[in-house]
């Protein structure tokens, strides 16, 4: 009877996780054909983009996508060459050169964001080669946290050398630390506070991601926005948001920086029955659409697309409901949506450049990671 109990349990659980049968062929050949053309855009020195955050974007879209496993890892040694040829001495990995020959100008160039993008990579692929580079990384991005409790950035991570922390970056390095968080356990670990000092860190990050939050309760900035339209969405820091329309005395919710603050509330251990969860979830709901990033329009949609697949992978459920209280697939809405985005030639662009979206590198990198992650 236990075993039948259980068979019940498991195959409930698989196919709440099914996926239309003809929207799941056609993503998988569009997978495929999708890693096909990206492995074409790569240069003769390894890289994607010219960047090594977009370059290991790449090779985690790439990553069991479906191509040949030989041609994978000739193209992600390669890759990984060019990336790690980055490193530096404090452990993060990022074009140094090229940010002080811009004189800190150029944030494409920044530390953090580069690092984590890079770490998610070497995780994902997890060659037994890269374990002391990826410790070294992980070690830089926790010291790069803001913690000077007297400063609106508290808890919070930037690019690395603006001296302010935003929920983009922190985002991407949350997800680089929670997924190599085992290498502060045993038997990877030796230290016996370091899970102490990753516990602390995620509960200051819960004050910042707060205060990145229109909800009264955790959060008594005077700018924030109570109104419907806003309540209980996320916006780019404490005292700034890129939603259009917005200023210094509105900051306005907007769909990508919730999707971003949900999944990092979760990885910073808030639960799911936590208002401020709650909230941000009430927010998503009555804004919930795969045609446009609310707030920005088109601007960052493949980003938008990807972090709203990730952060409902996180939560943990397949379905979501509308502002008017219609249930969605939202996994076969991505899909179809990323079906429809695709070029004939199998790669993805976005026709608005901003965020660099324009580039086929970085679409279809986030196009690749985001299939995968919806087809589960």
């Amino acid at each position: 009877m236990k075993k039948l109990i259980g068979f019940i349990v498991m195959f409930t659980a698989l196919s709440a996780f099914a996926v239309d049968g003809v929207v799941k062929k056609a993503s998988v050949e569009s997978l495929k054909k999708g890693a096909d053309a990206i492995i074409k855009l790569q240069a003769k020195d390894g890289s994607f983009g010219g960047h090594p955050a977009i370059t290991a974007l790449v090779v985690t879209g790439l990553h069991k996508s479906g191509i040949d496993a030989k041609k994978e890892k000739e193209v992600t040694d390669k890759a990984f060459k060019y990336i790690l040829s980055f490193k530096q001495p404090n452990g993060s990995i990022f074009p140094l050169q090229k940010h002080l020959d811009a004189k800190g100008k150029k944030s494409g160039f920044y530390p953090n964001y580069s690092t984590s993008i890079v770490l998610m990579a070497l995780a994902t692929v997890n060659r037994a080669e890269d374990k002391a580079v990826m410790l070294k990384a992980r070690r830089y991005l926790q010291s790069s946290q803001f913690k000077d409790a007297s400063k609106i950035d508290y808890g919070g991570i930037g690019y690395g050398k603006t001296g302010r922390a935003d929920l983009s970056n922190f985002s991407w390095t949350a997800a680089a630390l929670k997924m190599t968080d085992y290498l502060d356990k045993e038997p990877h670990s030796k230290d016996p506070d370091a899970a102490k000092k990753v516990d602390e860190m995620w509960k200051i990050a819960q004050k910042f991601l707060s205060n990145c939050q229109n909800l009264k309760d955790h959060n008594n900035q005077k700018n924030i926005m109570l109104d419907d339209k806003n309540k209980g969405g996320f916006y780019y820091r404490p005292n700034e948001s890129k939603v259009e329309g917005a200023d210094e005395n509105k900051m306005l919710s907007g769909g990508s920086m919730t999707y971003a603050g949900l999944m990092s509330m979760l990885y910073a251990n808030i639960s799911r029955e936590d208002i401020r969860v709650k909230s941000a979830i009430a927010y998503l709901q009555k804004n919930y659409t795969i045609e446009e990033n609310p707030g920005m329009g088109q601007q960052g949609m493949f980003y938008y697309i990807y972090i709203m697949t990730k952060a409902l992978s996180v939560y943990g459920s397949d379905t979501i409901l509308d502002a008017k209280g219609a249930k969605h697939k939202w996994r076969e809405d991505v899909l179809n949506k990323l079906l429809k985005m695709q070029k004939k030639d199998g790669t993805w662009s976005n026709g608005n450049g901003r965020f660099f979206e324009s580039l086929p590198e970085l679409a279809g990198a986030y196009a690749l990671i985001t299939m995968k992650a919806a087809l589960k």
